[in-house]
């Protein structure tokens, strides 16, 4: 199914592209056709090209070819969480932060005088884009209007830094983040695996920059014991429909919000991570509903 799923994501990007002037990829920088296949990857078009027309005396040079293009064809590769993390605690030393907010303006700061990264912000972006970012040059651009929240605006930011540090240049040519990319609890629409896994470390990437994790836990613990936190076999924090769970969740994300200023869903997926988080709800697949001040699950 996931084979299926990444050819017919990949033929939709290239059919609309080659049949629509006005059509802008998120992701692709090539589209292309041959034999009425559609494709995204120049290595395939290129090797199905080379295979038209020819006798069977060329098919084995050929098939060494097309062999070394595909083993030279790069993919993104698996990180692990803590590899992440580590990215942006190294980031967050040189930043020097001590407790509170992290100050994305400082980190921009940083990126910028060491690799020359421009973030501009305030900026008209087409509808639905909260943000984006291109490579050479290097600019990453947020629509302040579209994000409509200091917290949406910081996520946006911070996701869009993750692909920048992370090295996703390797792998995209540009970058749209829209609100189902910054669903920090869903898997986002996009098809191909490459792209989700881009997505997913650039979200992850946002949450361990935004909520720095030794600060973060020393503040949760404050409030359990405020609370009188403990775990009774189903986790520190349980997450279900019974009242008094739910105000103790939303009493502590709330104090967590504050102090960090980003979003109850950002906070509720680091939460869950890093393992304080039993969260019943989303294994029976129901949808969190505060009682006031309802905050969709973005960043």
């Amino acid at each position: 199914m996931a084979s299926a799923a990444h050819a017919a994501s990949e033929w939709s990007n290239a059919y609309h592209a080659l049949h629509d002037e006005n059509y802008k990829s998120r992701y692709f920088d090539f589209f292309g056709c041959v034999n009425e296949t559609y494709t995204v990857s120049s290595n395939q078009f290129f090797s199905s090209l080379a295979r038209i027309g020819v006798d069977s005396d060329t098919l084995e040079p050929l098939a060494n070819i097309e062999q070394a293009t595909q083993e030279s064809r790069l993919s993104v590769p698996y990180m692990e969480r803590r590899e992440v993390e580590k990215v942006s605690s190294s980031i967050l030393s040189e930043v020097q932060y001590i407790s509170g907010p992290v100050p994305l303006d400082a980190v921009s700061k940083l990126i910028k005088d060491q690799s020359g990264l421009v973030v501009k912000r305030n900026f008209h972006l087409e509808k639905g884009v909260l943000g984006q970012i291109s490579f050479g040059p290097d600019i990453i651009a947020i629509d302040d209007f579209q994000a409509s929240t200091p917290e949406r605006v910081k996520f946006t930011l911070a996701h869009e830094l993750g692909h920048f540090v992370l090295d996703h240049r390797r792998f995209m040519a540009r970058e749209t983040c829209h609100e189902e990319d910054i669903d920090t609890e869903g898997a986002g629409t996009v098809n191909l695996k490459d792209v989700r896994r881009m997505e997913w470390q650039a979200n992850y990437f946002a949450s361990c920059l935004l909520l720095p994790k030794e600060e973060f836990e020393k503040e949760f613990f404050r409030q359990a014991v405020k609370h009188d936190l403990s775990d009774r076999g189903y986790g520190l924090l349980y997450l279900d429909d019974q009242k008094c769970n739910l105000d103790t969740f939303y009493k502590i994300t709330a104090s967590l919000m504050r102090k960090f200023q980003v979003s109850r869903s950002v906070i509720k997926y680091r939460l869950s991570k890093l393992g304080f988080l039993n969260d019943a709800q989303r294994m029976s697949n129901k949808t969190l509903q505060p009682t006031r001040s309802p905050l969709r699950p973005l960043g």
